[in-house]
């Protein structure tokens, strides 16, 4: 029976409780908080990329997709410089119809899905570049020996495989970590985020739909199989073309929309986050994506200057390897630029000609510096 006199309310001791106890530590006491397991890096002799898994991604996740082709776009959107090596790329023509910019494209958007690409160099007689032709990475497996690569085998078609050498392959690893024997997929830690943003939209298409076609309880007082069966075709008719259904009196009551039941949550804010979190993860600034919200002009320009040195450093990183493993020294042009200083924003990008962009700026989106002109000069701040 339970105890309802006033008088044995007892205080709790839970003062007495050292912190380090307490869940929200984050200590190892704490066995019900999400944690992150410890990882190895793949040291073996062998390595095949799982591009189908990631090529999946690729294909069905529309963030996934976008924030990859950025990437390549603003790296090769300006393309080479022109120089006597890139003249020795001008008869590449990689499957038939391609040149050697839109292969470049190409192992670099691969690279990024499974962490590798590969490609196959093709010489003449005399040791000269004559073409590249992308390979499936999935298909490639990467024998190593002494944490050193060593050759590539390829499994073609009817389990025949063929073995390159490491001359023969061009080779993007991305992000290659403390000697691993691959690189890394960009959407590896962005894998439960595409899923939870999945999971969410697949409920909220269900939400929708159930208003639009709710599941309905109908209580019947009926135990004869004919008739249940009929109102269960009047029903299902009625149901299929939008009709109206006629009932005995008294009966609308027993009807309920089950739907009625479920209380009204709004699940955009969370895909919102969801999606932001993602976009966050790729690198890839919101505004580059087409999109952002509360951001001003002086903003703007301060996450371009950053997102513009990643871009150089990938492009560094490209150049690298092009000079590295087929001996050409190019020069990739360098990617759209705004010019903080002036009236104008100066911007050189992909497609488009040099233009100056006038864009007064509102008080309340003045940076700091050009308040601070304004007090010196005795303008009206207010």
């Amino acid at each position: 029976m339970a105890d309802t006199k006033l008088s044995t309310v007892k205080t709790s001791n839970v003062s007495s409780v050292d912190y380090t106890d307490r869940p929200q530590s984050g200590s190892d006491s704490a066995q019900d908080l999400f944690r992150v397991e410890p990882k190895d890096v793949d040291s073996g002799n062998t390595w095949t990329p799982e591009f189908s898994k990631w090529h999946g991604y690729y294909r069905e996740i529309a963030e996934f997709r976008s924030a990859i082709d950025k990437i390549v776009s603003w790296v090769f959107g300006n393309g080479f410089e022109e120089g006597k090596d890139l003249e020795k790329t001008k008869n590449i023509r990689g499957w038939g119809k391609e040149d050697f910019l839109s292969i470049m494209k190409e192992s670099l958007r691969t690279c990024l899905m499974p962490g590798d690409s590969t490609t196959e160099i093709i010489k003449d007689k005399k040791g000269r570049l004559i073409n590249l032709k992308t390979i499936n990475p999935g298909t490639m497996t990467f024998h190593l020996k002494e944490g050193m690569l060593k050759n590539y085998t390829q499994l073609q078609e009817k389990g025949k495989t063929e073995t390159f050498q490491t001359d023969e392959i061009f080779h993007l690893s991305w992000n290659r970590t403390a000697g691993e024997n691959h690189g890394i997929p960009l959407g590896e830690a962005l894998e439960n985020l595409m899923l939870m943003r999945s999971e969410n939209m697949r409920d909220q298409h269900i939400f929708y739909h159930r208003f639009v076609q709710p599941v309905i309880y109908i209580e019947v007082d009926e135990d004869d199989p004919t008739e249940l069966t009929r109102l269960k075709n009047e029903h299902k008719t009625a149901w299929k073309k939008g009709e109206v259904i006629f009932v005995g009196k008294d009966n609308i009551g027993k009807m309920r929309n089950a739907m009625a039941d479920i209380p009204n949550i709004d699940q955009m804010p969370w895909l919102k986050f969801l999606i932001r979190q993602f976009v966050t993860g790729t690198t890839v600034p919101e505004i580059i994506m087409g999109w952002g919200e509360g951001q001003t002009e002086a903003g703007v320009k301060i996450i371009m200057v950053g997102w513009r040195h990643s871009v150089m450093d990938l492009q560094k990183w490209i150049e690298t390897q092009i000079k590295l493993q087929l001996k050409l020294d190019l020069k990739l042009k360098e990617p759209p630029t705004i010019n903080p200083e002036g009236d104008g924003a100066k911007l050189e990008g992909p497609g488009s000609s040099d233009a100056e962009v006038n864009s007064p700026i509102s008080d309340d989106k003045k940076d700091g510096k050009e308040l601070i002109k304004e007090v010196k000069s005795g303008a009206n701040t207010k």
